[in-house]
C-alpha cells in the first residue's frame, strides 16, 4: 500500500484538520442537494443532534470492526470510526498538540486485544465498557426529545479530547505501527476525495 509522503509526518492535529475539512465538504454537498445544512454550533438543537448522531456512528463502526473476521476489514472499520471520531472537532477548537493525543504516545499505550483470541473474546465487554464510560455519558447529556427546548451544556474540549484519546488507544491496537495506521487513513481519505469529486 502506498502512502502520500506528507502523511508519514502527520500528527493528530493534521488528521483533525484534514477530517474537519472533508466533513465540511460533504456537508456542502448535502446542502447543494437540497438538504438542510446542519448547524455545527453545540449551542443549537440541530448541532447537538448532529453531535449525537456522530457518537452513534462511532459506536457502530467499532462494533463492525469487532464482528469482522478479516483483519484488513477490521482496520478499515477502525479508520472509519476514527474519521467519525475526529469529526467531533467541528464543534470545538482543534487542540494544540497535547501529549494526550500524540500518536506515538497513544500507540505505546494501545490496547493490544485485536490479535489475541482470548482477549478478543472479551473485547466486546471492553468496548461496551468504553462506550458506557465515554460515549454513553455524552449521549445521555445530549438526549434531546422533540418537546425539549433546552440546550445541554457540556465541556466539549475536555470530553472530546478524553474520548479521542481512549478510542484511539483501542483502534491503534489493531495496527503494527503508527505509519500503518496513517497509511490506512490516507487510503480512506483518497476514497473520500474520489467521492467528493464524483459527487458520489
Amino acid at each position: 500500500m502506498n502512502i502520500r509522503p506528507e502523511f508519514r509526518q502527520y500528527t493528530i492535529s493534521d488528521l483533525i484538520r484534514l477530517r474537519k475539512e472533508r466533513f465540511l465538504q460533504f456537508l456542502a454537498i448535502e446542502e447543494e442537494n437540497g438538504q438542510i445544512k446542519p448547524s455545527l454550533d453545540l449551542r443549537t438543537r440541530r448541532g447537538q443532534m448532529l453531535f449525537r448522531d456522530i457518537l452513534s456512528r462511532i459506536t457502530e463502526e467499532i462494533l463492525e470492526a469487532y464482528h469482522s473476521n478479516s483483519m484488513d476489514h477490521r482496520k478499515e472499520e477502525l479508520i472509519d470510526a476514527t474519521n467519525y471520531l475526529l469529526s467531533l472537532y467541528v464543534f470545538t477548537p482543534i487542540p494544540e498538540e497535547p501529549e494526550k493525543l500524540d500518536l506515538q504516545t497513544l500507540f505505546a499505550l494501545r490496547k493490544k486485544v485485536w490479535e489475541d483470541k482470548a482477549q478478543l473474546e472479551s473485547l466486546e465487554l471492553r468496548i461496551f465498557e468504553l462506550l458506557s464510560r465515554e460515549i454513553y455519558s455524552l449521549l445521555e447529556q445530549l438526549r434531546l426529545r422533540p418537546w425539549q427546548q433546552t440546550i445541554q451544556e457540556i465541556p466539549t474540549e475536555i470530553v472530546i479530547t478524553d474520548l479521542v484519546s481512549t478510542t484511539l488507544q483501542l483502534a491503534l491496537g489493531c495496527f503494527e505501527s503508527v505509519e500503518e495506521f496513517l497509511t490506512y487513513f490516507d487510503l480512506k481519505d483518497q476514497v473520500l476525495l474520489f467521492r467528493l469529486r464524483s459527487n458520489y
